[in-house]
């Protein structure tokens, strides 16, 4: 996530389904489409949902990208086979489909009499092109006899049964589903096998919290670390724990405690921010029962020691740490239990030794154990040995403790496209090696002076890096199953529950209607545009899109899909009070948003409206396909931003 954030903040694989007979488990979600006769690819094919239950009719669902220039195709897609006991309920076993737009997906209801397992299979064809087939592994599983739980005499999520460990692991918790507040799940649509088993949630309901809870309790993890952001006195992202978390039901089954991802601009740490934030922390969560506290700390991670060394030096940095742990100690705590995320370097762990932080860990090491290997795509067979050999390396300095952290994967294609790293072949059998690896590890070197053995995993849900353990479509429940038979050992058999079951569903994310044009016309309609960082005030009224920045780096963000060629310049009317420099970032295929793919321009801070036209396509980062823009309105606190509309230029 922190690479999603710091370069982004701005801003597989398919295992049920074979395309054309063979496995293909690092292909990119849409690359282009290469050979002969190609004016099309299946995507995807299987079932929509991540689990199935016999009984119940589900969507079966196939999705096309048409190649890159092609005209709209006619187009036949036949299912051809159905497992044994599988009926089709609902669309023609040979659908006509017209390919308009990039992606289109065709659609059938089924419903299997029995639980099974079985192969499922379709042909795509059209004039011209050479026909393409797919088969999908379609499992339905038994329904689960549970009664649902009762909140305010409704409804709600059965209680949960906490497995009972004798070590306490804690998973981060990235905060980026909710409408509105980020990019959300608009990136991670294509790639289905990353479909949680809750669906494309609206993050931030005390509902999605307790399923939360309740899968994370029962499977052996104690506490959830939020990410949690703070730039001199501006929040944001905070729904999942505030409208989540501390709303939910079962709360007090779970711990928690903040990760500061305060990878802040330069010159924002400072003794008076730290005092601050101190502040904050003790007002509104180091005193709730559920807060994670090591001899009687509060617990903080901070994600970027660095940022307050930089910005204070080594010797302030001290000073100021010492008079947060001094504000702890008036408010009748032992002190703050301090956890900096390093990486491997004698010199950085004995200068936070100094400063006074505690112990270290990481976020997480998406290269550990690969470090010589130049490529993109690394096995995750290395993984393992490699997390624990930076462990004991950052232990072995001999200055702090460390705290373990593990990690089931990482792919960040949705973020920063195909030239991501990705490693290859993970599984929760080989995450489960990293796990015991970790245990041992716990075991040997305990924490704080109640020598309490605390594990780390990174993550819940950062699905746009790939390392989730949250369930899933591509392994279900595998990866919390790992975790409970590691740290859980004698909790014995259990079942796991899903909405469905209790004849419930949770609140969904809409996916917005891709433009290329916005005008801001409707109250209340963004088209698609969310505020990204450091904006409050947010909103689409009186014909155009408003915001307030709230800091040095404001930007707002919004997903696209087009041809860079096709589209080589951009247009936009807008007005500011504050400000005379404006940055336009855009991601895709080639690469994530940065400093060479953006364009710079100079803004009239008069109050009044101004037309600007950018040439894009004099950048040569500006190629390829294009998901998402991301716009800097100015670099001034406290600037009134009016944008009347935005309008790709079409050559």
């Amino acid at each position: 996530m922190k690479v999603l954030l710091a370069v982004m903040l701005v801003w597989g694989m398919l295992a049920p389904c074979k395309r054309a007979g063979a496995d293909n488990p690092a292909a990119p979600a849409s690359p282009a489409l290469q050979g002969a006769g190609r004016a099309f690819r299946v995507l995807w094919f299987g079932l929509e949902e991540a689990m199935n239950r016999a009984g119940r009719e589900v969507p079966l669902t196939c999705r096309i990208e048409k190649a890159k220039h092609s005209p709209a195709l006619s187009m036949s897609v036949t299912l051809y086979a159905l497992p044994e006991g599988v009926k089709l309920v609902r669309g023609d076993k040979a659908a006509k489909v017209k390919l308009e737009q990039r992606l289109t997906e065709v659609r059938w209801l089924v419903r299997a009499e029995r639980p099974l397992s079985g192969q499922a299979g379709i042909t795509a064809t059209c004039t011209g092109s050479r026909p393409e087939s797919a088969t999908a592994t379609l499992d339905f599983t038994a329904p689960v006899p549970v009664k649902p739980g009762l909140r305010e005499g409704k409804p709600w999520v059965p209680a949960p049964e906490p497995a009972k460990s004798d070590y306490e692991v804690g998973i981060y918790y990235f905060p980026g589903w909710r409408q509105g507040a980020t990019a959300g799940w608009q990136p991670i649509m294509d790639y289905p096998e990353r479909k949680p088993v809750l669906g494309w949630y609206q993050e931030g309901e005390p509902e999605i919290a307790d399923w939360h809870i309740k899968w994370a309790v029962e499977h052996g993890v104690t506490f959830f670390a939020y990410d949690w952001y703070w730039d001199r006195g501006v929040r944001s992202l905070e729904h999942a724990l505030h409208d989540g978390y501390l709303q939910a039901s079962y709360r007090n089954k779970l711990k928690f405690c903040l990760l500061w991802a305060n990878h802040n601009p330069e010159g924002s740490a400072s003794e008076e921010d730290l005092l601050a934030v101190t502040r904050y922390w003790i007002d509104h969560y180091f005193r709730l029962s559920e807060y994670l506290k090591v001899d009687g700390k509060p617990v903080v991670i901070i994600f970027s020691p660095g940022r307050i060394q930089n910005d204070m030096g080594t010797a302030l940095g001290a000073e100021g740490i010492a008079k947060m742990q001094a504000l702890c100690r008036e408010a009748g705590f032992a002190g703050l239990y301090l956890v900096g995320c390093a990486w491997k370097g004698r010199g950085q762990a004995a200068d936070l030794k100094m400063m006074g932080f505690d112990a270290l860990t990481g976020y997480n090491y998406p290269k550990a154990g690969a470090e010589q290997d130049p490529g993109l795509h690394v096995p995750y067979d290395s993984a393992p040995e490699g997390y624990r050999a930076v462990w004991e390396e950052i232990l072995g300095y001999g200055y702090t403790p460390y705290l373990p952290v593990t990690d089931p994967g990482w792919d960040a294609r949705p973020w920063a496209g195909e030239r991501a790293l990705v490693r290859t072949g993970k599984h929760p059998d080989k995450f489960k090696r990293m796990l015991e690896y970790a245990k041992a590890f716990a075991d040997a070197h305990p924490l704080g002076e109640e020598r309490r053995r605390l594990v780390l995993v990174e993550a819940w849900n950062e699905f746009g890096e790939g390392d989730f353990v949250e369930p899933a479509r591509e392994f279900g429940f595998g990866y919390l199953d790992a975790i409970r038979e590691v740290f859980a050992p004698g909790a014995g058999s259990h079942q796991d529950v899903i909405p469905q079951d209790v004849g419930l569903s949770v609140p969904q994310w809409q996916p917005v209607q891709v433009r290329t044009e916005w005008d801001f016309n409707t109250d209340g309609e963004t088209q698609g545009w969310s505020k990204f960082m450091n904006v409050n005030d947010f909103a689409a009224k009186g014909g155009v899109l408003r915001a307030v920045t709230v800091g040095s780096d404001p930007a707002l963000t919004v997903p696209v899909d087009l041809e860079a060629e096709e589209y080589p310049r951009l247009w936009i009317r807008m007005r500011l009070d504050k400000g005379t420099m404006a940055q336009l970032f855009w991601a895709g295929e080639n690469g994530p948003e940065s400093e060479d793919h953006s364009v710079r321009w100079e803004t009239v801070p008069d109050g009044k409206f101004h037309e600007y036209t950018l040439d894009l396509a004099a950048n040569p980062g500006w190629r390829g396909t294009i998901n998402r823009l991301r716009l800097d309105p100015n670099s001034d606190h406290g600037a009134k931003v009016e944008i009347d509309a935005v309008k790709m230029l079409k050559k």
